[in-house]
């Protein structure tokens, strides 16, 4: 068979007896070895230029030196078909440049593939329009061994999630919304960050520094206001501005003191509101709801018991309600008003621990509280005078002292009075209401109770009419300033 290119030559000298057909055998004409010089020369051409299309093998413990190149480039086409290397793409053995010639000299962990120098670089993976991208983090090859870590690019929906321990934790959607634990909010709500956990969920802001501020900022275009922890005091702010700028509006201590227009709460003041301007200030609690039922309320506890103290509801009539179970307020240090717990009186006193002086009954009757109090039935002996009534017609007289002016009668079946005399007069004055079974009159009539006095006297004389029964006639008498003696 002619040998018309290189690669039908022979290794074995004695087997190549012709080139092109020319006959270079032993005891050829010479002019055969002329021709087959030329035809030889004609084959490396061919070889050089590539159209014999003879392949080109460099054995195992052979190489292939180019005088030419980038050292560590990688050799490729050029567009003229021609074998070449140069900066764009470099492989140094162990790790991949591209527009990089120097991968290795980059930090260890990430240096085997290495892209750019300086100015934008970038990689892109293009996909189908319904299909999707990836980048993969594996640590084996079996199961989610090889997609341990994992970031998605869904064409589909336009999506980016990503995947930790082979799970999708966080996904963008395509509205520019970040939801973490979740692939996105289930109640149409319009959330740009959202946090998802099936038990307990936190979001953690730390600060390494405890001299610094950590803090989240509220932006619009030209303001915001913004909320955190002081890195100085401790305490949580809320400023008027981002980044703590602007006036501080709100203070929540390390002791737990809310402070409103105020950086430094009182101590042991749960709530302190401050306003320093020439205005009114105050805390508003409201209810517009105009059920029956409704209530508007602030609470008051010493752990055991409470007070209330609010609005009722437009159902309710709208008017103010205090509530309290054996509640006392105070007047500076002086304890001037009590109520009691089953709601049966309102109590007015004086002095530090509160002597009652006053009260107003659960019939709605004013009764005055004195030091020591007359009281009983008709037939019962009364201190006072020493004397013993009977039920029908009784009399006896109460000493007042000199400088009681005004006291009280109560009966048993409801009526009352608040009357007034003097050591100079002889009249008595009913005050307020006058009253039906109680009378200005030495002598009473039927189920009257009468009271009169002599002036330039302390005695007051009380007498029954003759049809007061017993039952009606238990009375009780206090006087206004003094104690009735």
């Amino acid at each position: 068979m002619p040998k018309v290119k290189i690669s039908e030559y022979s290794a074995t000298a004695n087997s190549n007896t012709d080139v092109a057909s020319i006959n270079i055998d032993e005891g050829c004409a010479p002019s055969g070895i002329n021709n087959a010089i030329r035809a030889i020369m004609g084959h490396l051409k061919d070889f050089q230029s590539g159209t014999s299309n003879d392949p080109f093998t460099v054995g195992s413990s052979g190489s292939l030196t180019l005088s030419y190149g980038t050292a560590n480039g990688v050799a490729y086409l050029n567009g003229a078909k021609v074998l070449t290397t140069g900066s764009a793409l470099v492989f140094d053995g162990t790790n991949v440049g591209i527009g990089n010639t120097s991968p290795s000299s980059y930090n260890g962990s990430a240096d085997n593939l290495v892209i750019g120098t300086s100015g934008s670089n970038g990689m892109t993976i293009v996909s189908g329009s319904t299909s999707s991208g990836y980048i993969m983090f594996a640590d084996g090859t079996t199961g989610q061994q090889a997609y341990e870590g994992q970031i998605t690019y869904d064409h589909t929906n336009n999506f980016m999630a990503f995947n930790t321990s082979g799970t999708e934790r966080m996904r963008l959607n395509s509205n520019g919304y970040l939801f973490a634990g979740s692939s996105g909010p289930n109640n149409g709500q319009d959330y740009r960050i959202g946090f998802y956990k099936p038990a307990t969920s936190a979001i953690l802001l730390l600060n390494a520094d405890n001299g610094y501020n950590t803090y989240i900022n509220f932006a619009v275009f030209g303001g915001g206001s913004s909320f955190g922890r002081d890195g100085g005091t401790g305490n949580f702010r809320w400023n008027s501005a981002i980044d703590f700028g602007g006036t501080q509006m709100m203070t929540l201590d390390t002791s737990g003191n809310l402070g409103i227009g105020t950086t430094s709460p009182t101590a042991n003041r749960r709530l302190d509101a401050v306003l320093n301007a020439n205005a009114s200030t105050g805390i508003r609690v409201a209810n517009n709801d105009a059920g029956s039922v409704t209530s508007t309320n602030t609470t008051y506890s010493n752990g055991t018991t409470a007070a209330e103290f609010g609005m009722l509801g437009t159902g309710y009539g709208s008017y103010g309600v205090l509530t309290a179970g054996n509640g006392y307020i105070y007047v500076g240090s002086n304890k001037a008003l009590q109520l009691s717990s089953d709601g049966g009186f309102i109590a007015f006193g004086t002095g530090a621990t509160g002597t009652e002086r006053a009260r107003i009954d659960s019939s709605g009757n004013l009764i005055q509280v004195p030091v020591t109090t007359a009281s009983g039935a008709l037939g019962t002996s009364l201190s006072a005078s020493g004397g013993t009534a009977t039920v029908n017609s009784a009399t006896y007289t109460i000493t007042m002292s000199a400088s009681a002016k005004l006291f009280y009668v109560y009966l048993a079946n409801g009526d009352a009075a608040l009357v007034f005399t003097s050591y100079l007069s002889s009249s008595i004055t009913f005050i307020g209401i006058t009253p039906t079974n109680i009378v200005a009159s030495a002598s009473p009539t039927s189920d009257q109770f009468g009271i009169s006095k002599s002036a330039n006297s302390h005695s007051i004389v009380f007498k029954t009419g003759s049809a007061l029964s017993s039952t009606a006639a238990s009375w009780v008498l206090g006087s206004l300033s003094s104690t009735v003696s």
